[in-house]
């Protein structure tokens, strides 16, 4: 055959896949003891997608009917990625690159031994363009029941006697009707470094100036049991340390991170700048309604030590001083942003009207999403020292301002909030 179509039909009920291009060569056995050969050309396809492959394959083996055991060696072209996870998932996950490998199958049909290695390489977002570099290499294994329609894969990146910092387990039952499937990712080890730039290459948003390192231990799996993504696992995530230009090393000693359904959550963690000034961190994120949750509090800490990362998150007061210390508990959701308590010392404010930064000597502040408020404020500017209290919110579209100063006019810097 060539060029054609194969269907897979149960009963009555026609399979979500077939092979599309198909290019088949059959040849029958000369006698009872000698095998079926056969060769196989095509490019796999789903029903419920514009009629294309999604990569393609060439196999070439033999089935010995009088023991039912069968030998097939598979190659899979250089594919898009995109496809293949398309091919499984029915819908684009906006993931890109190319995907290669081959595999030797052997044994009986209800349980066929698989042993090959896969190739994965470019990765990147559907916006972004493809890196180069290095690729990632995995060692395949594990077992096919044809008949039960049951694929239980292993895949890691051993390269030596220890132990692989990367294994995947992919399990997929009912394959041909309804497929049920889960992937599980287990780190051992696994160095971080890489992280941030294999994020930006997905597209997300991160500085080119950060970085990230330590190692991750744990398992987390990944599923479809009801038609919406779930995870389930843990990961502890330990001496890490976090640079960004113009901030001193931020280190992360130990964190804990959990995974359940769609929210993944990091436990309270401590946070310690190089002066070993401690501060904390906790939050979720739960990617189906991307809603994300952080908390942060100190007991006393350098504000420059998270200037960078305040001035990214646009955290009132904290985002427009240049030094001090605060200390405090703030929380920001998506929906109020921030709140909290805070109180500042020796915070120095540049402020347009002044040729000096506003030295705040002490100040307490309270934010509430839209409204900020300080009292008990002991400042200087120009030299001359003086007492306030200053209030900024908005209600109804409307902005609202209003200081109280003695010992000199009212000369508050509108500090706003995000």
């Amino acid at each position: 055959m060539r060029g054609g179509r194969i269907n897979f039909k149960f009963g009555d009920t026609k399979s979500l896949f077939y092979l599309l291009n198909t290019d088949v060569d059959l040849w029958p056995p000369g006698s009872a003891k000698d095998p079926w050969t056969l060769r196989v050309h095509a490019e796999p396809a789903r029903t419920d997608r514009p009629a294309r492959g999604f990569g393609s394959f060439v196999a070439r083996g033999q089935w010995l009917q009088r023991n039912g055991s069968t030998t097939l060696d598979v190659k899979l072209e250089q594919s898009e990625l995109g496809d293949m996870l398309t091919l499984f998932n029915g819908y684009e996950s906006g993931i890109n690159g190319h995907i290669s490998g081959d595999a030797h199958l052997a044994g009986p049909l209800n349980r066929i031994g698989v042993a090959g290695r896969m190739t994965v390489s470019n990765l990147h977002g559907w916006s972004q363009t493809p890196p180069g570099g290095d690729e990632w290499r995995f060692s395949i294994g594990g077992a096919i029941n044809a008949p039960g329609q049951v694929i239980d894969l292993n895949a890691n990146t051993k390269v030596s006697k220890t132990q692989a910092p990367l294994q995947l387990r992919y399990r997929v039952a009912d394959y041909l009707r309804r497929p049920r499937w889960g992937v599980t990712v287990n780190l051992n080890h696994f160095p971080l470094a890489p992280i941030p730039e294999i994020a930006r290459n997905l597209g997300w948003v991160i500085p080119a100036d950060f970085k990230f390192d330590g190692t991750a231990d744990g398992a987390v799996g990944y599923s479809m049991p009801e038609g919406s993504p779930r995870m389930d696992g843990a990961l502890n995530v330990s001496n890490s340390t976090l640079v960004m230009e113009g901030a001193p090393p931020l280190h992360l000693p130990n964190a804990e991170l959990r995974f359940a359904g769609s929210t993944i959550t990091l436990e309270a963690a401590e946070i310690r700048d190089e002066s070993n000034e401690t501060g904390a961190i906790q939050g979720d994120w739960d990617i189906a309604s991307q809603k994300l949750n952080i908390e942060i509090s100190s007991d006393g800490m350098a504000i420059a030590s998270l200037r960078r990362q305040v001035a990214l998150a646009g955290i009132p007061v904290l985002s427009h001083a240049t030094s001090g210390r605060w200390k405090g508990d703030l929380r920001y959701n998506q929906i109020a942003g921030w709140a909290g308590a805070i109180n500042l010392e020796d915070a120095d404010i540049p402020f347009e009207a002044f040729a000096a930064p506003l030295h705040l000597v002490s100040a307490d502040a309270t934010i509430d999403g839209t409204s900020l408020v300080m009292k008990h404020v002991d400042l200087t500017v120009g030299g001359i020292v003086a007492q306030a209290e200053y209030r900024y919110d908005t209600l109804g579209g409307r902005v609202r301002i209003s200081s109280g100063l003695r010992c000199l006019r009212p000369a508050v810097p509108r500090l706003r909030s995000c």
